[in-house]
């Protein structure tokens, strides 16, 4: 199970492209309950809810003394880094890694916004590796990372069983720059170690493992306590939208302790000026920014780890 999460959404868009067609010509309701026809407008209601989703709100239960300290620290934060990086060893890339990562693409994929496709990258091999050596040791050397990584296509994809008329029943995938994609596993093979400080009870968004494996230990644990009539108490958190609402400052200072300064600078400058549109029945959407949440992959399962 090498890649977990990216081969879920790929499953999960292909069992729903069978009713893609019907999905897509439903109603889609508004925040007044109004039902709507046209696909034009049904994209821009699904952009508003995913761009209210994407910015972190006022609520009355946060913790607003906690932000503003992590502002501060992260400025703090911030600061140490621009002396680190002085005299820190920059990460730079190899041909090999290169092409490795490149190894690492899907084939068959939806293209990305620019129509760019991992066949693209892959037939292309080492006629144009060098200059993608070139462009990944520029990102490093000043950490700033390109607007086009940054961007993303989001396409609702309706969660079976739930009310289609609801843009709250649907899962957000959102396609990125393939060329982006290289560079984040790439850059996944340096940040490999954070997977060293993690629990070697947790199972979720670790390569190799998953849930699954942790509930068989709960399902032996409850055949055991009834064998021997010993007491057993289980407690659950489900936190919807969990990672949806990760807000990215302190997100960044959690960051701060488990990744080398350049990569660390890196990372934030990708979190940072983020944007996606909506995908709706061949409409795009306006463009709407990315303040909060992780994004989905094989690449951000460290930042997951990090964050858990």
């Amino acid at each position: 199970m090498n890649k977990p999460d990216s081969k879920a959404f790929h499953r999960l868009i292909r069992r729903n492209k069978h009713e893609s067609k019907d999905a897509n010509s439903k109603v889609i309701k508004n925040e007044n309950e109004e039902e709507i026809m046209n696909p034009e407008e049904q994209s821009r209601i699904f952009a508003d809810y995913y761009e209210k989703l994407a910015v972190p709100s006022n609520e009355e239960h946060y913790d607003e003394e906690y932000l503003e300290d992590s502002k501060h620290r992260l400025e703090l934060m911030n600061n140490i880094i621009k002396h680190q990086i002085d005299t820190c060893n920059i990460t730079t890339f190899s041909e090999e890694e290169i092409i490795k990562a490149v190894g690492k693409l899907n084939p068959g994929k939806t293209a990305d916004e620019y129509s760019l496709t991992a066949e693209h990258f892959i037939y292309a091999g080492k006629s144009i590796s060098q200059n993608i050596v070139s462009l990944f040791n520029n990102i490093m050397l000043t950490g700033e990372i390109p607007k086009v990584f940054k961007t993303g296509i989001l396409t609702p994809v309706h969660k079976k069983g739930k009310d289609s008329t609801l843009p709250t029943n649907y899962r957000g995938i959102t396609v990125t720059s393939a060329l982006g994609k290289v560079f984040e596993y790439a850059l996944l093979d340096k940040m490999i170690d954070l997977n060293n400080n993690q629990s070697e009870l947790q199972f979720g968004f670790t390569q190799g493992l998953s849930p699954i494996m942790a509930a068989l230990i709960v399902s032996e644990g409850i055949v055991h306590a009834k064998q021997q009539n010993l007491n057993l108490f289980l407690a659950t958190l489900d936190s919807q939208k969990a990672f949806d609402v990760v807000h990215h400052m302190i997100l960044m200072e959690k960051l701060f302790y488990e990744l080398p300064p350049d990569i660390w600078r890196v990372v934030q400058d990708l979190y940072t000026n983020m944007s996606s549109k909506i995908k709706w029945n061949s409409h795009l959407s306006k463009q709407f920014s990315i303040k909060q949440g992780v994004r989905q992959g094989e690449f951000y399962q460290p930042i997951y780890t990090s964050y858990i």
